[in-house]
């Protein structure tokens, strides 16, 4: 069975591909659980997408295609925080048109807006691929729970999606 391996130690960028990669036994839109309980999906990021940004559904849900969310009100489908160069390593950009892995439930590390305070759920913004704190009755999708203090700029924050 395929698994998202590239933060568990295999080689540089094992879970980036420029294709779908056939043969496999991989398929879009695959959901796997991590050891910590996570849940990650094999999708398309149909932009350029840096680090720690968080994503939308891009067109049909069922393509399993997103690009960085950019504006308020936005549904959260993953955050690209699983794409790196091996155990310890840097998470990296994902080029457009590429595939890769994106976190959808459970322990993921979005970029936050900065003073974002901990203990808050936190929503899209119109900044690309940040979220900021959701405010009860204006905003939708309250299920990204930020756990700590985000300082004088944006930055990955560890964050629980339930």
């Amino acid at each position: 069975m395929p698994f998202p391996t590239s933060n568990w130690g295999q080689p540089n960028w094992s879970d980036l591909y420029t294709a779908l990669p056939l043969g496999s036994g991989m398929q879009l839109g695959m959901t796997e659980i991590l050891f910590d309980g996570s849940f990650v999906q094999f999708l398309q990021f149909v932009a350029t997408t840096a680090a720690n940004k968080a994503c939308t559904v891009s067109g049909n849900a069922t393509a399993y295609t997103v690009t960085p969310t950019s504006a308020a009100e936005q549904l959260v489908q993953c955050v690209n925080d699983r794409c790196g160069g091996g155990l310890g390593g840097t998470i990296v950009s994902v080029a457009a048109n590429d595939y890769a892995w994106g976190t959808i439930r459970g322990i993921s590390y979005p970029l936050v807006a900065a003073s974002a305070a901990a203990n808050k759920f936190v929503v899209s913004s119109s900044t690309s691929g940040t979220l900021a704190v959701y405010t009860a009755g204006t905003d939708i999708q309250g299920n990204i729970y930020n756990t700590v203090v985000v300082g004088g700029s944006a930055a990955a924050s560890p964050c629980l999606i339930v």
